[in-house]
């Protein structure tokens, strides 16, 4: 479940990553855009890729032929935080409706500060290429 903060209240990079997974599990895309920055990158066993949107790296259709339904995070551990920038462990799991596990793998998660709040900027994954992202 993802919390809203109080008036003044800031978000943590955790919770910005609470609400990125909402919006990918809702489809959100023009949101995911917003809550991303742009440009957004990827880095996967070494291998950089850069995407003017976070919408033009990602397909749903595709990805829901693989048999995703929905994405989750776990053992979420922020292991950087200047205020600026976090980054961000986390285990990716990707779960199909009967909620077996589809693709785990380890990610960090890049967030910059903009305008008061955490937009994610990119990840960084190793021994993860077969993420499936639709594409």
């Amino acid at each position: 479940m993802t919390t809203i903060p109080a008036l003044g209240e800031e978000r943590s990079p955790k919770a910005a990553i609470d609400g990125f997974i909402s919006l990918f599990n809702n489809q959100q895309i023009a949101s995911l855009d917003d809550a991303a920055s742009s440009p957004w990158f990827t880095i996967v066993d070494g291998a950089t890729s850069v995407f003017q949107s976070y919408s033009e790296m990602i397909d749903f259709e595709g990805l829901e032929a693989t048999g995703w339904s929905y994405s989750r995070t776990r053992d979420v551990d922020v292991i950087f935080d200047d205020g600026n920038t976090a980054f961000v462990s986390a285990f990716l799991e990707r779960l199909d409706r009967s909620d077996k596990v589809i693709f785990d793998g380890q990610i960090i998660f890049v967030l910059v500060r903009k305008k008061e709040d955490w937009k994610l900027a990119g990840w960084i994954s190793s021994g993860n290429s077969d993420i499936p992202l639709g594409k």
